[in-house]
Formats: C-alpha cells, sequence, structure tokens
C-alpha cells in the first residue's frame, strides 16, 4: 500500500477526532438545576456537583441549559 493512501486516512482520523474533542468541550457543561427551564427547588451544591461528575463547567442560563441539547 502507498504511504500516501495510509497518510490520506490519517489525517481523516485526526479531522474526526478534534472534532470530536471539541464537541465535548462545548457540551460538557452541567446543567443540573436547571430543571425544565425553571430551575429546581432543591438546595444543591452544583459546583461540588459539577467536580463530581467532571463537567468542566456550569451552565448559568436555565433556558439555553435545556436548550443548547435539541439537536440531539
Amino acid at each position: 500500500m502507498p504511504d500516501t493512501y495510509r497518510v490520506c486516512h490519517a489525517v481523516a482520523v485526526s479531522r474526526d477526532v478534534e472534532r470530536l474533542q471539541e464537541i465535548r468541550s462545548r457540551t460538557n457543561v452541567l446543567p443540573l438545576g436547571s430543571g425544565a427551564i425553571a430551575g429546581t427547588p432543591f438546595n444543591i451544591d452544583r459546583e461540588l456537583l459539577r467536580k463530581e461528575l467532571e463537567f468542566d463547567g456550569i451552565s448559568i442560563n436555565s433556558m439555553d441549559a435545556t436548550g443548547q441539547r435539541d439537536f440531539v
């Protein structure tokens, strides 16, 4: 198999990995506490949950947190 053929596939796979990493960085936000747009009446420690569940951040807007996943 020619080397250019192998490199072609390696570049494509590398690009796919980059796309998956980008998706993860955009969606790795803790929505817990957003409820059905109105929030939650329970006193939860969102920062502790974020750390324990290994999210990169916490949603700051409940409408955005519940609406940003509608594409899935």
